[in-house]
C-alpha cells in the first residue's frame, strides 16, 4: 500500500504506511529508504536527512542512492551525480541510482552516457516508464523516430493510459 501511495505522489500516506510495515516487523531496509525518498520528494529535506541515519548499513548503495535524492532536490545536482554514481560502484543494477544518474547527463548533455544508462534501466523488470519516455526523446532528437515510438510502445503495451506515452504517440 505505501508503494502504491507513493506511486501517486501521496507521500505523506506513504510514510505512514512504510512506517506500519516496519512496525509490523518488515526487514531490510525498503522502509526505510522509502520514508526517507517520499520524505525528500514531498520537499522536507531536514526530516529526510534525520530519516538518512535509519537506513542501513550506512554507506551501501541504497543509504547513498537516498543521499544523492537529497543533494539533487536541494539543487546540488554535482554531488548527487556523484553520490549516484558511488551507490552504482556499490550495487551496478541499483534502478533508482541508474535512473537519476541518467537523467542528471541527460539535462547536462551527456546524451551517449544518459542513453546508455536508460538502457540499463529498462533492461530488467521492473521497466521504469520514465526512462523509456526519456529515451525515445533522445532517439526522437536523433532523428530515430521508430527507435523513439517502439520506446512509447513498451508503455502502452502495458499501461494504455499512460497519458504522457499517448501524446507523446501521437
Amino acid at each position: 500500500l505505501g508503494i502504491a501511495y507513493f506511486q501517486k505522489n501521496l507521500f505523506d500516506k506513504a510514510i505512514a504506511e512504510f512506517e506500519r510495515a516496519r512496525e509490523r516487523g518488515l526487514e531490510g531496509p525498503l522502509c526505510d529508504v522509502k520514508i526517507v525518498e517520499a520524505l525528500a520528494l514531498a520537499g522536507k529535506f531536514d526530516e529526510a536527512e534525520k530519516a538518512l541515519a535509519k537506513v542501513k548499513p550506512a554507506g551501501s548503495a541504497d543509504a547513498l542512492y537516498v543521499q544523492g535524492l537529497i543533494a539533487e532536490l536541494r539543487g546540488f545536482g554535482e554531488k548527487a551525480a556523484g553520490l549516484y554514481d558511488q551507490a552504482r560502484q556499490k550495487a551496478p543494477n541499483h534502478p533508482e541510482a541508474t535512473f537519476r544518474l541518467a537523467y542528471y547527463c541527460d539535462l547536462h548533455g551527456s546524451e551517449d552516457e544518459a542513453m546508455e544508462l536508460y538502457r540499463q534501466c529498462v533492461a530488467k523488470p521492473p521497466v521504469h516508464a520514465n526512462a523509456l519516455l526519456n529515451m525515445a526523446v533522445l532517439h526522437e532528437d536523433a532523428g530515430e523516430y521508430d527507435k523513439a515510438c517502439q520506446c512509447v510502445r513498451r508503455i502502452l503495451a502495458i499501461n494504455p493510459a499512460h497519458p504522457r506515452a499517448r501524446l507523446f504517440l501521437q
